[in-house]
């Protein structure tokens, strides 16, 4: 839709390799761990987009060091740059967590990146601001071979309602207020009312 033809993909997960097999059948997909791709194997292309496991870094999976699973995932964001070393993008757009910044090796990792010549503009954007029905946000590191990082002005669109894709006037629901209802649950209640008004969606358990 961006105007780009997808060359080249790869992912460690089978399921979403043949899922985005089937939307761009006519890019090369490779099913394999990050840390282990050739960049030599990858065909030549201008744009390089990439998302490093993420989990490690989330505040939702918890992010101590020692935890061999989280420092393994952490560790793909450095087949970025052995990629970058290699083909020498014109662009990098590099999507995590916001707390992808807060990583310890994060300073080092961005160094890398520019020793290669980058130039680094971080965005952290809601997908809710962007058309999707989702309080969502998200850091995009955006990466070009320039003296000056290219600065986006991107529009926000009207935000979209969970209205679009839930049919509320069908199910059953329950009131909010009855008896045996948490008190911390209807403070969580009233919050986002306070915030989102009088309809919004927040998971059944925890603090969201």
């Amino acid at each position: 839709m961006a105007g780009a033809d997808v060359v080249w993909t790869g992912n460690h997960w089978p399921a979403a390799v043949e899922l985005h097999a089937r939307n761009h059948p006519t890019a090369q997909h490779v099913c394999q761990d990050m840390h282990q791709v050739d960049p030599a194997s990858i065909p030549h292309h201008d744009v390089f987009t990439a998302s490093p496991c993420c989990q490690g870094h989330s505040p939702a999976r918890g992010k101590a060091n020692g935890n061999p699973q989280h420092d393994s995932s952490r560790a793909t964001a450095w087949s970025v740059v052995a990629i970058a070393e290699y083909h020498l993008q014109d662009v990098i757009v590099v999507e995590n967590v916001p707390a992808f910044t807060r990583w310890q090796l994060y300073p080092a990792w961005r160094q890398a990146m520019h020793a290669l010549g980058y130039a680094i503009q971080p965005y952290v954007l809601d997908a809710a601001d962007h058309g999707v029905p989702q309080n969502r946000e998200r850091l995009y590191l955006v990466m070009t071979r320039s003296k000056h990082p290219i600065e986006l002005q991107l529009p926000k669109r009207e935000h979209v309602g969970a209205d679009s894709f839930i049919d509320f006037t069908s199910g059953k629901w329950s009131p909010i207020t009855k008896p045996g209802r948490s008190d911390a649950t209807l403070k969580r209640i009233a919050a986002g009312r306070a915030r989102f008004g009088a309809r919004f969606l927040a998971p059944y358990y925890g603090t969201g």
